[in-house]
Order: structure tokens, then C-alpha cells, then sequence
């Protein structure tokens, strides 16, 4: 079992967008229902919509419900009212940006991770940092180093390095980037990857697509911990 999510939205056209784009980054591993629109499908909250979906989407691992405006949370906290206190302690809601809150949600859920690190990242979306990273990226290597330095990580024994020049067409966008930090999820080890000036790491989808990585980069990887070396080569092979 996996967390399920609850896209509240006041649109149901975009509930229905979001919920689409990030299962198809997640690869379908993830549960994901939507509460968009009010009756008759008019802009707005239904708390019926919202009550149904979180039931839909309620399992052992519990639930995150996301919210595209701040008034969403009326409806949501009166269809919670309508659930047993059991499953109320396993309901968490979210304020992250709704569209990349969702995408980081959703792959983090498919790594079979806990609720609390299913919002965890989907909140880290809404961070200065991230924002930052998401300014359009310089066109050279050299601009982009100068727009944001990196210090050199302090040398350590225990770090594996792995240089890896990208073949993929795409680079490392959308799906690409969610296999790849699928991939990298799935190892007990912590993996760091730099290129075009930025570093992050290997498991956050906001971060990776924020790099901005092209066909024809080369990106360093530093592995440390248990399984660092397998996780190296599987990117290797991934890319």
C-alpha cells in the first residue's frame, strides 16, 4: 500500500490536469482522487466531492489532501467532520503549491514512503530555495555557474563519484526525472547530483527538474551510505 492523495480544487478541469500529471510522474504507483468543482460542477468546494474522494483514496498508509486555494479548506475540514476519528488520524493536509506539491507527493508516495514524508516533500515545493531554483536557468555552463556558485563538498572517504554525460533526448524532464529519482529512492544510500552550477538532491523531483539538464550534460553523482554503489550504477544505466 501506498499514501493516497485528494486533489481539492475549485476546478474541476484542474483538479482532474493535476491529478494526470502527477500519477503519469509517479508511473501509476500512486492512488490519486480528485474533488474539483462545486454541485453541478460550477467553480467552487463541494464537501460531498471532497468526503467521497478521501474515502476513495483512504488506506493503511493514510491520506494527503491537497488544496489549490485557501477557502478550500472550509469544505475539507467539514467533510473530515463526516469521517470516524480513526481515520481522521490518518488524513494530513497540505498547503504546498498544488501542481508541484502534487508531482513531489506523488513520487514520494510511490517509493512507499510515510505520510509524514509524503507531505514533507510536497511542502519543501514551497520553499525559497526551490522558488530560486526555478528561475530560468542560464543557456551556458559558464552563466550558470556564475548565477549560483556551489562550494565544492568537503572530501570524504566513504563518497562514491560518478561522472555521467546524458543521452537521453530530453535530458532530465518530466518523466525522465521521475525515473530517476524513482531509481535513486529505492537505495539506502544519499545521493547527490550536480550540474549546469546547482546541486540537490538525487531524490527531489523539484530539485532534479530544476537543474534544468539537457542531452549532451554531464552531471556528477557523490554516493554515500550502504548501497551507494549500486545506486551509482543503476543511475549510470538509467541515463
Amino acid at each position: 500500500m501506498t499514501v493516497g492523495l485528494v486533489i481539492v480544487s475549485h476546478s474541476a478541469q484542474l483538479a482532474v490536469g493535476v491529478a494526470e500529471l502527477a500519477g503519469q510522474m509517479a508511473q501509476g504507483a500512486t492512488s490519486i482522487v480528485t474533488a474539483g468543482g462545486g454541485a453541478n460542477d460550477i467553480l467552487g468546494t463541494s464537501v460531498d466531492k471532497i468526503h467521497a474522494a478521501i474515502q476513495a483514496a483512504d488506506g493503511p498508509d493514510g491520506v494527503l489532501v491537497l488544496l489549490d486555494l485557501g477557502s478550500a479548506i472550509l469544505a475539507t475540514e467539514m467533510a473530515l467532520e463526516l469521517l470516524s476519528s480513526e481515520q481522521n488520524n490518518r488524513i494530513a493536509l497540505s498547503f504546498a503549491p498544488l501542481v508541484e506539491g502534487a508531482i513531489a507527493a506523488a513520487i514520494e508516495s510511490s517509493l512507499g514512503r510515510s505520510l509524514a514524508e509524503v507531505k514533507q516533500a510536497a511542502e519543501k515545493t514551497a520553499s525559497v530555495e526551490q522558488l530560486q531554483l526555478l528561475k530560468p536557468f542560464s543557456t551556458t555552463q559558464e552563466e550558470a555557474s556564475v548565477a549560483v556558485p556551489i562550494s565544492p563538498p568537503p572530501v570524504q572517504t566513504d563518497v562514491l563519484e560518478s561522472q555521467l554525460t546524458l543521452t537521453n533526448p530530453t535530458g532530465l524532464h518530466a518523466r525522465p526525472a521521475s525515473l530517476f529519482v524513482q531509481t535513486a529512492g529505492r537505495f539506502q544510500a544519499r545521493v547527490e547530483v550536480s550540474g549546469r552550477g546547482r546541486q540537490t538532491e538525487a531524490t527531489s523531483i523539484i530539485g532534479i527538474l530544476s537543474l534544468g539538464i539537457r542531452k549532451g550534460d554531464t552531471i556528477t553523482l557523490r554516493a554515500s551510505g550502504k548501497e551507494a554503489e549500486a545506486a551509482l550504477k543503476a543511475l549510470d544505466e538509467l541515463v
